[in-house]
This record gives C-alpha cells, structure tokens and sequence, in this order.
C-alpha cells in the first residue's frame, strides 16, 4: 500500500466570507470537517497543518493523534495573495512521505472513502500521470465573453446529454510527489494529470456564504 502526508492550509483570514476557517457549521468550526475525515484514512501517515495562527488549533489538536503536525507559516506568506504552490514550497521539505494528499477545510462533505479511491487511482496510473486533481464533470453549453460557443455549434443544438464533457477543477483533492512537484516548477499539478470525477455535492468548495448556506443544507440532511 502506497502512504501518502497529506497538507492543509488554515489560514485566519479570508475575504469573501470572514473567518470562514473557523466559522461554525453546524455543531462544529468548519476547519474540523476535513482534518477529522484524514485521521481515519489510513494510508496517510501524517496530516501537516499548514497555518498562520497555531494558537488557535491547540483546542482541536490537544488529545489528537501524533498523526498531526503543525507548520506556522513565515511571515512573508502570510496574507491573501499568498498561492498554494508557494506555501507548498515551504511545506514540502517537513514531508516524510515520497507522496502527498493536499485538500483544504472548505471541503465539509468530502469523504474519507473518496479519499482512498483517490489515493489508489493516483498510485494505479503514476505509469502515465504524474498528479491527480479532483473535478466535477460537466455537460452544459458553455460561451465565452463574446457569446461565441465554446463546447457546441449554434447550428446544432444537440442535447447537452450528448455534449463532450468539460472538466471543472473542484479544489477537494490534489495528489503529487515532491518530485512531480519540483520537475514541474514547483507546481502540485503535474505535466499529466489524472483527472478524477467526484459527485458534485460532495465536492462543494466553501468561499462565499451561498456554498456554506449549502454545505450546511447537505450536512443536515445526511448527504
């Protein structure tokens, strides 16, 4: 079995839905969701929290696991401009594993078994892709700012169902190695990735108070 670590980012600040990170949803801080669902995979020997307020995970991580490892981040990626790839630059090197998960607490709803399923079609295709990004499928008719059709003929307006799909990068998951990673410009998705089709609720990604309005509707509900 392959074994991964897996990173994620929880900054304090965010700027279309404030503190998003540690809002309450539902009976807990948003934050708990994602970190509670990797403990209980067990091919990801460490979770390595990313963040620029430690102090705040000390409840939450105080009778938790050694899987757990806090990185406080340096002052000069801190902020919202920040990218990942460069926060993962400063991450990688606290990396034990060859491999590595990273995922974000703005994902409630993802599910540890998708994780696994993840995990094993990344390890199943590194013969012919170099990274795996999690997507959501989709069949619609799309235009660009021009009104001119992007996937589809207006002389033609075939079923959407018949549509060649387009592939909508969801943020749940991104699967690399710190060599992909560094051959690729210091880039988690690689020259080949593998894209991998999640359920769409499952994969709602929480920036604005719509999608956590939603997040909250699914948990409720038992999805």
């Amino acid at each position: 079995m392959m074994i991964f670590s897996a990173i994620v980012p929880i900054k304090l600040e965010s700027e279309r839905l404030p503190n998003k990170n540690f809002k309450e949803l539902l009976n807990k801080p948003l934050f708990h969701y994602v970190l509670d669902t990797l403990s209980t995979v067990d091919a990801i020997a460490e979770i390595i929290i990313d963040t620029d307020c430690p102090e705040l995970l000390t409840p939450y991580l105080k009778n938790k696991t050694s899987k757990f490892k806090v990185l406080p981040r340096p002052s000069e990626l801190k902020g919202n401009s920040v990218v990942m790839n460069a926060l993962l630059m400063n991450t990688l090197p606290s990396v034990q594993q060859q491999h590595v998960i990273q995922t974000h607490v703005t994902n409630p709803l993802l599910k540890s078994a998708t994780i696994e399923k993840a995990m094993a079609m990344y390890a199943k295709n590194l013969a012919t892709h170099d990274s795996l990004i999690s997507v959501n499928v989709c069949k619609k008719r799309f235009y660009d700012q021009e009104a001119n059709p992007v996937n589809h003929q207006l002389s033609s307006m075939q079923s959407t169902q018949n549509l060649e799909p387009l592939y909508e990068e969801n943020s749940n998951l991104f699967i690399f190695s710190k060599q992909s990673f560094y051959a690729n410009h210091n880039n988690r998705i690689g020259l080949r990735p593998f894209l991998f089709e999640m359920h769409p609720l499952e994969s709602v990604d929480i920036d604005e108070l719509h999608e956590f309005k939603l997040a909250e509707l699914l948990l409720q509900y038992g999805f």
